[in-house]
């Protein structure tokens, strides 16, 4: 697990045991206090999980990821990024065992796919366009059973859903709407 500290700059790694104690707490110090939004995947294609943190007002985003002791081993800004995502959601949409991030910005209605080499720069960012604003939630899963993510988008005003699956390219390949669901609230 990770704890972050945005007012001291630092992160804690904790891990657990077996029995739920706590076997491994590494504080590492330095960070940049100004990290937006933070979301983990394995994100190189190691078996591991690492972090992805995003700075909006910066334009950036680190990958970060730690050794088996808790301290960093791999740190990758990526520069030059927009300002204003809203949402990044963590998922294997390309179906290669690895994630990537989906960026969803609520403004222009754009969604990038993006995807990382084994040193943490970017490989793939693709941009869908004429998405619709009103995205609350999106949530990535199997939920096709195609051995890879897609995304489900939820609309709380209209109470509507759409599935969006994604090509090797990172655009959109799949997008169903469902109508009638729950709503929250209701």
């Amino acid at each position: 697990m990770l704890l972050y500290d945005r007012a001291a700059g630092e992160a804690d790694v904790v891990g657990f045991g077996a029995d739920g104690r706590v076997n491994l707490d590494t504080t590492n110090r330095g960070w940049r206090k100004t990290w937006d939004l933070i979301v983990v995947g394995d994100f190189v294609g190691n078996g591991r999980s690492q972090i992805l943190l995003y700075d909006r007002n910066a334009g950036e985003g680190d990958i970060v990821g730690f050794d088996a002791n808790g301290k960093v081993n791999l740190d990758f800004t990526n520069t030059g990024w927009r300002r204003s995502w809203d949402l990044l959601v963590p998922g294997d949409f390309l179906g290669n065992a690895k994630s990537e991030v989906l960026f969803y910005d609520s403004q222009t209605g754009e969604a990038d796919v993006v995807a990382f080499g084994p040193n943490g720069a970017v490989t793939l960012d693709t941009t869908n366009r004429g998405w619709r604003k009103s995205w609350e939630i999106i949530i990535a899963g199997d939920f096709v059973g195609g051995g890879k993510q897609e995304i489900l988008l939820y609309d709380r005003a209209t109470g509507e859903g759409d599935v969006v699956g994604f090509g090797a390219d990172g655009k959109v390949n799949l997008d169903t709407t469902n109508r009638g669901g729950a709503r929250a609230g209701a």
